[in-house]
């Protein structure tokens, strides 16, 4: 469970959905971006930027990953689909559910 949603977009830190999803997480602070990847695929994502990349397709997305409190937060949605998960909204939970 975390704590952050953004106009309609449910965004967690990094480090959260990589974990919960069992993918490694880097920060890369010479370009501000961060990148996930499972050994056969990689996301990246820039901070403050709607584009993203998924192995060599570039993406773009409804919202950006920020920074707030030292920690990035970005679209779950995004990063869990990326990693071929199926992603629900339970509405009366107010709970995003995710599954391989």
């Amino acid at each position: 469970k975390t704590d952050a949603a953004a106009g309609g977009y449910t965004m967690v830190p990094g480090r959260f959905i990589a974990e919960s999803l069992g993918v490694d997480v880097e920060w890369l602070p010479d370009t501000r971006q961060v990148s996930f990847s499972d050994g056969a695929k990689k996301v990246l994502l820039t901070v403050d930027s709607n584009n993203a990349t998924i192995g060599s397709q570039s993406y773009t997305m409804g919202y950006a990953p920020y920074i707030e409190n030292q920690r990035t937060f970005v679209h779950v949605r995004f990063i869990a689909e990326a990693f071929d998960c199926q992603v629900t909204w339970d509405q009366t939970a107010k709970r995003v559910d995710i599954s391989r």
